[in-house]
């Protein structure tokens, strides 16, 4: 049996008076009634206005309720994909990491040991632009290949972070772009691509993300079977170890030079040389000889700096000694010689410096009665002139957190304070240097000991018997004495 439809043309004046059911807009029982959803109406499909008008008789609410089901079941749906996205992923680390021994870079102390990877220096610095740069893209997940999008991001955040070494070198001292981004510190350095690219993947792989965030979560497995799939030979990997390590040290530099500043302007010479002596003898280990010394801190600033907490040092004991009759010099002896004596080891400007510290010490023995307070002097300046060596221990805290704005703040202070520091030579390093055997190290450890080597060519015997020197004339007798007034008896400014 057929049933036969007829299907007439119709006005929709007709189509409102003909609708069964449905509801008034309005409390008017002149008004139409809203057609409801039992009348079917057959119209030409070309007739798309009509259909568009359509759209807009439902109610406000009605309207609102169905977009709230649409967006939901699309929310749905993509989870739905997400979801199949993200074990599929799983299943393929999983598959890898039981078939295949974990590669010797996932081991490197940066990414493993017994503390969250996300605590690794290398990844915070990090995380907040990678999570930037990661959502800008999150939204192409479903509609590109995951791997072929990673792959372009990070290729971009490589390209935004690799400003050329001629750039970041000719801004140095007042700017250090190496602070900005690992990427910078690694462009700085000429470092090679695969380098490069590990360092992104392994940051992406360790980002600390929240469990309900699974755009984020795809890209971290994603970046975990790349760096998987990135085959690097035993001499990679440790070259790979050894830039990381370089850079760390290189930050645990700028923090200690930044905290010696810092307590060398609240007058705490003592703990400022303690900072300052860390971050000289790592920074020499770095720069290796100025062989490398994009990988090291501005040597100019962090030398400088330090001779010029020597000289405030010296010059408050100096005093304190002329002027406090019992003041003894044990604290010079303890703590000012042995980091002193670091200057032997450091820039020509630095081994002039400890000329002048001898030569300003000898004055005022000239200058002393012979009592127990020149006695005290002539032990001390027994010590001073021998330069004994011995072991160099320091103890000490880093923060390491916001050190671009710290450094950039710090440097700026300096040009305040000292507005000639900066129109000088580059400090060049001291021959001794090249003759001392440098180990490779890894990042700084906290506390550290620091050794004072023995120099290999025997210096000339600095230590003539104090004794001798007070039997000459003490106007202009000493053999390290230039001038005996008063004004002269000081270091000049830290600009040599």
């Amino acid at each position: 049996m057929s049933i036969l439809f007829l299907v007439t043309e119709s006005k929709w004046s007709d189509v409102f008076e003909d609708a069964i059911g449905g509801q008034r807009t309005s409390n008017d029982r002149e008004a139409p009634r809203a057609p409801s959803a039992y009348l079917l109406v057959y119209i030409s499909a070309e007739q798309k206005l009509m259909s568009n008008d359509a759209y807009y008789e439902l109610t406000t609410d009605l309207q609102r309720v169905l977009d709230d089901d649409l967006n939901l079941l699309e929310q749905q749906i993509e989870t739905v994909k997400l979801d199949k996205i993200y074990n599929d992923l799983k299943t393929i680390c999983d598959r890898i990491e039981n078939s295949q021994p974990m590669h010797k870079v996932l081991n490197l102390p940066f990414f493993s040991g017994p503390t969250p990877p996300c605590d690794s220096e290398i990844v915070k610095q990090v995380v907040d632009s990678t999570i930037r740069v990661l959502k800008a893209h999150e939204t192409k997940v479903l509609s590109n290949d995951l791997n072929g999008l990673l792959q372009e991001i990070v290729d971009k955040e490589i390209k935004n972070y690799s400003p050329t070494a001629n750039i970041i070198a000719s801004t140095l001292a007042h700017n250090d772009y190496r602070l900005q981004h690992v990427l910078s510190y690694f462009s700085a350095n000429r470092i090679e691509m695969i380098y490069r690219q590990r360092v992104m993947y392994d940051i992406i792989r360790l980002l600390p993300i929240s469990n309900d965030d699974i755009r984020l979560k795809l890209f971290k497995l994603q970046a975990t079977i790349i760096c998987n799939g990135m085959k690097m030979s035993n001499d990679e990997v440790q070259e790979y170890q050894k830039i990381l390590g370089d850079y760390k040290d290189f930050r645990s530099v700028i923090a200690a030079f930044l905290v010696g500043y810092q307590l060398m302007n609240e007058n705490k010479f003592d703990e400022a040389i303690t900072y300052f002596c860390v971050a000289c003898e790592y920074n020499l280990r770095l720069s290796k000889q100025n062989m490398l010394p994009m990988r090291a801190m501005n040597n100019h600033v962090l030398f400088k700096a330090r001779r010029l907490c020597f000289e405030k040092w010296n010059d408050l004991v100096l005093h304190r000694f002329k002027t406090i009759p019992d003041y003894r010099l044990d604290i010079m002896i303890h703590q000012f010689l042995p980091c002193l004596m670091q200057l032997k080891l450091s820039s020509e400007d630095d081994q002039v410096y400890i000329s002048e510290i001898q030569r300003i010490w000898c004055l005022l023995l000239d200058k002393l009665e012979h009592n127990e307070h020149s006695i005290l002097l002539e032990e001390f300046l027994q010590r001073l002139l021998e330069q004994p060596v011995g072991q160099h221990y320091h103890s000490v805290s880093i923060n390491k957190h916001q050190l671009l704005e710290r450094y950039e703040e710090t440097i700026q202070d300096i040009i305040h304070r000292y507005p000639s520091f900066f129109t000088h030579k580059t400090e060049q390093q001291s021959p001794i240097r090249s003759n001392r055997t440098t180990s490779l190290i890894g990042s700084i450890p906290i506390p550290i000991v620091i050794h004072q080597q023995q120099q290999q060519q025997q210096q000339q015997q600095q230590h003539r018997s104090v004794h001798q020197h007070r039997s000459k004339n003490k106007r202009g007798s000493s053999p390290m004495q230039q001038d005996d007034d008063e004004h002269n008896s000081r270091p000049p400014p830290s600009s040599s």
